[in-house]
């Protein structure tokens, strides 16, 4: 399973919910413990690019 994840043969966006960066924790963790609203809560530690 964690092959096909890597290989992209299994498609992981349907389930991601939102996406957040790492600077809001506390909204993510408030997200991901309410079902209703959220099926998986990511935290972005990339932060914003620039060129």
């Amino acid at each position: 399973m964690l092959r096909a994840l890597a290989d992209g043969r299994l498609p992981v966006d349907p389930v991601v919910t939102s996406v957040l960066p790492v600077t809001r924790p506390a909204e993510a963790f408030q997200l991901a413990a309410d079902p209703a609203r959220s099926c998986k809560v990511l935290l972005d530690f990339a932060g914003p690019t620039t060129t």
